[in-house]
């Protein structure tokens, strides 16, 4: 989120001559607000909460800026008070809402209420948003606010038939949206400002063609083989991660999908492997100019020897798995050295 509000820019990543990726300066920026103790982790992983005393001074100071509903707030209010949000104006950037904080509210009450912003850059919805007009309402919201840079909807259970609404052009400047765990019946074409994307809980078939021209995706956050039926994936060339790819048979389908994704980070799981048919093939996903990828697994029903000869990673690798491999002989590149091959850094081998 903080790149998609361009809180990180590009004279902010160069260190001692090194130039670092947007999300690695981000993620030094995140580290050092936990060594402050502004950022405090909980009992669940990678989840973050800040400190009170942080929270309490960055409500008050952007009062006019930022402003999170709840229902505990709407409680303490009384019904001829509930038109308006307590202490949001109308020239609120940053807004999040807190399923129940709207409860018993008519239809023309919440258009009243949310319409009247005009200047959103955030939208973050928490909790089960239910009713058939939800989504009307919301594009509302987003016609009146159209350099909305983030947008969260996950979990949200109103269902829809299709969306986002076609050639909208309130969603032009949108950089962040999660529709994880939606009831979308039919994802349509989704705006290609689109930086980072997450569809958890949509399966393979549900993933929309189009998302072939999201060109500037820096983050994709699928499920497993979620992608499997989408051809030609390898336009996209900027995702920095990829948790599975299934390697098929046909034009846009190959291991050479994955050739100019050469930012891709974290773990990569190759499937299908046994659909690879030559050295030459598997070399075309590039793997070994991956330089930022930490993990491999290559798998399928079997693991043909010309398979994993083609997919010889970088030498960066930390963590290599080999699935159903059933040659006798390893490629040449595990057996030049110890450790393996050429993987220098090289923690886990199985």
């Amino acid at each position: 989120m903080w790149i998609a509000h361009d809180f990180i820019h590009g004279n902010d990543v160069a260190a001692g001559g090194v130039t670092m990726r947007l999300e690695d300066a981000g993620r030094l920026c995140f580290d050092e607000l936990v060594d402050m103790s502004m950022l405090e982790p909980t009992v669940v992983s990678n989840k973050y909460v800040m400190h009170d005393s942080a929270r309490g001074l960055a409500i008050a100071v952007s009062p006019h800026q930022c402003f999170f509903f709840h229902a505990e707030t709407e409680s303490e209010r009384s019904p001829d008070h509930r038109r308006h949000l307590p202490g949001a104006g109308n020239n609120v950037r940053h807004l999040s809402l807190q399923a129940g904080s709207l409860a018993g509210l008519a239809l023309d009450q919440w258009q009243e209420l949310l319409h009247k912003y005009r200047n959103l850059r955030t939208l973050l919805l928490f909790g089960r948003f239910e009713g058939d007009q939800f989504f009307s309402l919301l594009d509302g919201v987003l016609r009146n606010s159209p350099g909305l840079r983030v947008l969260d909807l996950s979990h949200v259970e109103a269902r829809a038939n299709g969306w986002p609404p076609s050639a909208d052009a309130s969603l032009r400047k949108l950089r962040f949206l999660d529709l994880s765990f939606t009831r979308i019946a039919r994802l349509k074409d989704l705006p290609t400002s689109l930086q980072s994307l997450h569809l958890r809980g949509y399966g393979a078939g549900s993933m929309p063609q189009s998302i072939t021209r999201l060109t500037r995706l820096r983050h994709l956050c699928v499920d497993d083989s979620a992608l499997s039926m989408v051809e030609g994936i390898g336009r996209l060339t900027e995702p920095q991660e990829l948790d599975s790819f299934v390697a098929r048979k046909g034009q846009g389908f190959t291991l050479g999908e994955l050739k100019n994704m050469r930012q891709l980070t974290g773990r990569l799981r190759i499937r299908g492997a046994e659909n690879v048919r030559s050295k030459e093939e598997a070399m075309e996903a590039g793997l070994a100019e991956k330089e930022h990828l930490a993990g491999l697994v290559v798998e399928g029903r079997t693991v043909p020897k010309c398979a994993l000869e083609g997919l010889q990673p970088h030498p960066n690798i930390q963590e290599l798995i080999i699935r159903f491999y059933q040659d006798q002989v390893l490629p040449k590149w595990m057996l030049l050295q110890e450790p393996p091959g050429e993987l220098l850094r090289l923690a886990n081998l199985s």
